[in-house]
């Protein structure tokens, strides 16, 4: 095996980028949302969407699609399952009778209210052993998003 040449640049090993650092700590806050959530049978990928749809809905899944930056036919999966748990429903659009509209259902909206309350439970745990403040968490982890393309 022959030696990189002293005349290219050294690369630097992945735990040195930005880019891995973000995707360690993706992966260690979706496995604890994800623990919050298990008592309740929905995924974190599901409750996301749950979230967007009571937080922005109703919505037609062509918005739904942008806002989840989910491609359409992967959200009409994921919706169908919603729908069938009775955690969403579809109506049609008051201003296009062509157009469905989904929205979140009173136990789509209890289901949310749960799962929000634990994690903001664990939070809270999280939170006060850094001696620091959610709101402060908040505007920093928007603000590293926002460096971002499509952040």
């Amino acid at each position: 095996m022959s030696s990189p040449s002293s005349d290219s640049p050294a690369v630097p090993p992945m735990p040195h980028t930005v880019y891995f650092h973000f995707w360690a700590l993706s992966r260690t806050v979706r496995a604890s949302a994800a623990e919050a959530l298990a008592e309740l049978d929905i995924s974190l990928d599901d409750f996301g969407l749950l979230t967007i749809i009571q937080s922005e809905g109703p919505l037609s899944m062509s918005a739904l699609s942008k806002q989840a930056h989910l491609a359409q036919s992967t959200l009409t999966m994921a919706a169908k399952k919603l729908m069938r748990k009775g955690w969403c429903e579809q109506e049609r659009s008051p201003d296009d009778a062509r157009q469905k509209l989904i929205r979140v259902t009173p136990l789509g909206e209890e289901l949310l209210e749960t799962g929000c309350a634990e994690m903001r439970r664990r939070e809270a745990e999280i939170l006060g052993a850094a001696r620091t403040n959610r709101a402060s968490v908040i505007e920093r982890i928007r603000g590293l998003r926002d460096m971002f393309p499509g952040g």
